[in-house]
């Protein structure tokens, strides 16, 4: 999936202040920032704190001067400011308020001013009627955030009936929390006995053990209460804190329970496993939940539970089953199923099993991630002004070097802009590490995967990419649209099977060729015919493909574009930084080192242009079969020092040899649109070229360029000379390059692009 869908989540807090919440956020980001990326506004809290902070696969952007009050107020009423500007930069597709609080409020107002999408999660776990009376100040707004929600996340069915009550009229979807399985399974090895004895217990002592802030609704004083009727074995372990805590120490003491109640306040979340692992029991006789994480964690521990039938937790608790209720505000309810568990050893087996059942199928947050994964994804595609979800499906990617690697970047990073939601999959990840018919295979399976959530599929060749995706699109049926920049079937007939027949010629054929070629040309027919429209960057390519026996109605022409050839650096600081003397005769080429690009030809003429000249260099960019041929006509021709091979480059790197030289020169046999040569012009890099294919709708002779026949040494030589010797027409050829490609501009080729393909 895409990264560049934008998530903007308002969080009231956010780590180092851990709660529930909190921890949800960061387990489900952490999971989908592949799929999309993550900023987070919240208040600051606490003085020290940066401002701006990457917590895995979220930034983080603290609000405020360090005040808790002031902070939350600030983050409520004015975070809107910082959501806009940062709205401006990123076009969030939503924005995520982490429960009906400050951050909610401030979700609320970014809504109204920037229209923007409202994604509301539920986690409240306090009494409700405390936090109506919280918000009654400004109810109207706090109902608001209900009403105004585009959708609505809850953890339970508890609270989604209180988003009803509060005026909910979106989607409400239940997607509980969940609970890291790997972290809070017990392991094989761990020393239960070594543990307890550490913490000062013996093998026959029973431990309780409860989780949560030490407040009224956790129901804790009824915990201690119910101490009372155990026996004395069973000992109290308390992890947290809060505003009650003291009430709590004094009330132990009262109760002659000091030396069986351990208050071992915050845990650090890391450790906390280890401390159920090592308890018998965990017990929350709460008043009010929204969920109980501390539940499910327990369960995940292997510890049986004693719950309260409050808010949400009869969702995943079902009594004598996977955990018991207690009656709440009832000590001796609660001593008694906790004496329960210790008393039937086979109900106490059951739930450990039952409650370890209940996470693995519908409580980790790889579940969940999932959960809201798709709940994100609804939400994007019932935007009233939604987003087009496409698939850009390339063979190559930067840093690989080729025309439909820079078009593929072009799209991940202009069409976002323009109202799509993009995803990229390119066949060179999977090319590069498994063999072939293997890493077609997984691309098939991967382009299924990434498919299936897509409207459009817009692929970038007819035959590595355009057969695994025509074949899984009989699956997923979606709009393909192929883009065609070439003939594979002749580039591979050249480069393989000993095919003299120029492209022109090439397309009509068929019998005259070999097993192999004819089965090349009937895939990239076959995807041909499976797409839904098909995308040529020149009358070119157009002829050509009609040529395969494709219908003319069905072939659009779309002029590729781009932003510009970015480069810095002038000649003088580019040639600084590659070594290049400034009195050195450049002249570069770049492409895949096969033979229609004519590289061979290319040095034979230079090999003239260069005779008793060592200031003449010739750099050659690029990769591919006939490299080892090339280094062999190089070392014939003693040219070792004069001619540069330098490989596969990085589209930066390439661009500072380029403005460092003098001349371009590419001699081809074929080009469908070349954006090689669109990047040299926006250089101010004169071109000599042949006259072919797409090149003559880029390029007039001796007016933006120079043209010369394929493999013409002898017009090569003559050019190359004549460009060194003539400024005046180096100047004129450059300025005149420079005006063309302003009909090549960005915005003119994405509006047509962008009006096809949702008209498509």
């Amino acid at each position: 999936m895409d990264k560049n869908k934008r998530i903007l989540i308002f969080s009231t807090a956010y780590f180092p202040f851990v709660g529930g919440a909190e921890v949800a956020v960061k387990e489900i980001t952490d999971r989908l920032g592949s799929s999309f990326s993550f900023d987070l506004i919240t208040a600051k809290l606490k003085r020290g704190l940066p401002s701006l902070e990457r917590i895995g696969e979220v930034n983080v952007y603290r609000l405020g001067i360090g005040h808790p009050l002031f902070d939350k107020l600030f983050l409520a009423f004015l975070g809107w400011i910082k959501a806009k500007k940062l709205n401006k930069k990123n076009k969030y597709i939503f924005s995520w308020a982490i429960m009906a609080s400050y951050g909610g409020l401030s979700a609320l107002f970014f809504k109204k001013i920037c229209r923007t999408p409202l994604f509301l999660t539920l986690q409240e776990g306090d009494d409700l009627e405390y936090i109506k009376k919280k918000s009654s100040f400004i109810r109207k707004s706090f109902l608001e955030i209900f009403s105004r929600a585009d959708f609505i996340q809850t953890i339970s069915n508890f609270l989604k009936y209180w988003a009803i009550k509060n005026g909910a009229e979106s989607e409400i979807r239940v997607i509980p929390n969940g609970v890291d399985w790997q972290k809070f399974r017990k392991p094989e090895g761990f020393d239960k006995q070594n543990f307890r004895l550490n913490l000062g217990f013996h093998d026959d002592d029973k431990l309780i053990i409860t989780t949560s802030r030490l407040v009224k609704k956790n129901g804790i004083k009824d915990l201690i209460r119910a101490l009372s009727f155990l026996d004395e074995e069973f000992k109290l372990l308390i992890l947290g804190e809060g505003e009650e805590k003291d009430e709590l120490v004094r009330l132990s003491g009262d109760l002659a329970l000091k030396d069986r109640i351990y208050f071992l306040g915050t845990i650090n979340h890391q450790e906390l496993p280890k401390y159920l692992w090592s308890s018998d029991v965990f017990c929350r006789p709460s008043l009010s939940e929204g969920l109980g994480n501390s539940f499910l964690e327990a369960m995940a521990a292997g510890l049986p539970v004693v719950a309260t039938e409050v808010g949400g937790i009869p969702d995943f608790l079902c009594d004598e089953k996977n955990g018991l209720f207690c009656q709440a505000e009832n000590a001796k309810s609660i001593a008694s199923k906790i004496k329960q568990i210790f008393d039937d050893s086979n109900l106490r087996k059951k739930m450990v099993i039952e409650g370890a059942k209940t996470i693995q199928e519908s409580y980790t947050w790889d579940l969940v991630a999932g959960r809201m994964f798709k709940a994100f994804i609804d939400l994007n595609i019932k935007n009233k002004n939604r987003k087009l979800n496409i698939l850009i499906a390339t063979g190559i990617f930067p840093p690989d070097i080729g025309g439909p690697a820079t078009y593929s970047k072009l799209l991940l990073e202009e069409l976002p802009k323009r109202n799509f939601a993009v995803s990229l999959l390119s066949f060179s990840s999977f090319r590069d590490k498994y063999p072939k018919i293997i890493s077609h295979f997984l691309y098939f399976l991967n382009i299924l995967k990434e498919g299936r959530n897509v409207e459009v599929i817009y692929v970038q060749d007819p035959v590595s990419v355009g057969l695994p995706v025509s074949l899984a699109n009989l699956f997923l049926r979606k709009k393909m649209i192929l883009k065609i920049v070439g003939d594979y079937a002749w580039e591979q007939g050249c480069q393989r099977f000993k095919i003299v027949d120029l492209l022109d010629d090439f397309s009509l054929k068929f019998k005259e060729y070999n097993l192999m070629v004819k089965i090349l040309k009937r895939i990239q027919l076959f995807s041909a015919r499976q797409a839904t429209m098909i995308i040529v960057p020149s009358n070119y390519l157009k002829k050509i493909v009609s040529n395969w026996g494709v219908r003319g109605d069905k072939i659009k022409v779309i002029y590729n574009a781009f932003n510009g050839a970015l480069c810095d650096l002038n000649k003088e600081s580019a040639r600084r930084n590659l070594g290049i003397d400034f009195d050195d005769k450049i002249i570069i080429s770049a492409g895949r080192l096969v033979p229609w690009k004519g590289f061979d030809k290319l040095i034979e003429a230079f090999k003239i242009f260069s005779i008793g000249d060592d200031r003449a260099k010739l750099f050659i960019a690029g990769g591919g079969t006939d490299e080892d041929k090339l280094l062999e006509l190089i070392k014939d021709l003693n040219l070792e020092n004069k001619v540069v091979l330098l490989g596969k480059l990085e589209r930066n790197k390439l661009m500072q040899y380029v403005i460092a030289s003098d001349v371009f020169a590419l001699n081809t046999s074929y080009e469908g649109f070349s954006h090689q040569l669109l990047e040299v012009m926006s250089l101010g890099i004169p071109i000599m070229t042949t006259r072919v294919g797409g090149n003559v709708e880029l390029i007039s002779d001796r007016e933006n360029g120079l043209f010369f026949d394929f493999n013409d040494v002898q017009k090569m030589n003559e050019l190359m000379f004549e460009l060194f010797n003539d400024s005046v027409l180096r100047y004129k050829i450059s300025e005149k390059a420079l005006l063309r490609i302003t009909d090549f501009n960005e915005n003119k080729m994405f509006e047509e692009l962008t009006n096809f393909l949702r008209e498509v």
